[in-house]
């Protein structure tokens, strides 16, 4: 699955493919997408979506199935998966390498929401946002999803120590090099995170991730 959702990436250039082929065999988030947190549902959105490696997996997953050649318990399944991504560069890469499994939007999240969801992915992203549009699309996902809809989110704790600090330094370290140095973080501790997810009115259950 995750090999040849990297393969996707090939006829890109050799920076994405290895970028992908990295980050499905090292990144765990990719494996808790598959290990029925989700539920089976109408629309999917990941919120920026990068290159859409998520999608990738999910849909090489569900061509597994459709072939016999899955085992275990079956990955989810969506009429519609949608990958929402800031930077253009990068949203056309998704694009071409997830042509006719997902859609993906040049937007940013909060104004390129579906209209009805079943589940959204919000990785590694929300710190990146101001405290104000962190808020604003969280009540946007909210006002769209099913009652029975799911999110996953995975954020870095704050009261973390080290791995907090190399996390941050790790932001600082990217955001200067591409050039975006005006970027601004709010980053929150695990409590902190709880508390602004109840807020939407959410429950909440959390677990490490590495």
């Amino acid at each position: 699955t995750f090999a040849a959702a990297a393969d996707r990436y090939f006829n890109e250039s050799i920076t994405a493919w290895e970028f992908a082929r990295g980050k499905l065999r090292r990144d765990p988030v990719y494996r808790a997408t598959l290990d029925g947190s989700l539920p089976d549902g109408v629309t999917l959105v990941d919120i920026g979506c990068g290159q859409g490696l998520t999608l990738a997996v999910l849909s090489e997953a569900r061509r597994l199935v459709r072939g016999g050649q899955w085992s275990g318990s079956d990955p989810p399944s969506f009429d519609r998966m949608v990958g929402i991504e800031t930077r253009a560069r990068v949203a056309s890469i998704a694009t071409r390498a997830l042509a006719g499994d997902a859609e993906v939007v040049h937007a940013f999240a909060p104004d390129g929401l579906p209209d009805r969801l079943s589940a959204a992915l919000i990785f590694d992203v929300l710190h990146l946002m101001s405290g104000e549009d962190q808020q604003r699309l969280l009540r946007g996902v909210f006002s769209r999803m099913e009652p029975s809809g799911v999110v996953l989110i995975r954020e870095v704790d704050a009261a973390a120590g080290w791995g907090f600090r190399a996390v941050k330094l790790g932001n600082r370290v990217k955001n200067l090099a591409v050039g975006n140095w005006r970027q601004t973080f709010t980053f929150r501790t695990e409590a902190e995170w709880r508390e602004l997810f109840w807020g939407q009115g959410w429950q909440v259950a959390t677990q490490p991730m590495g």
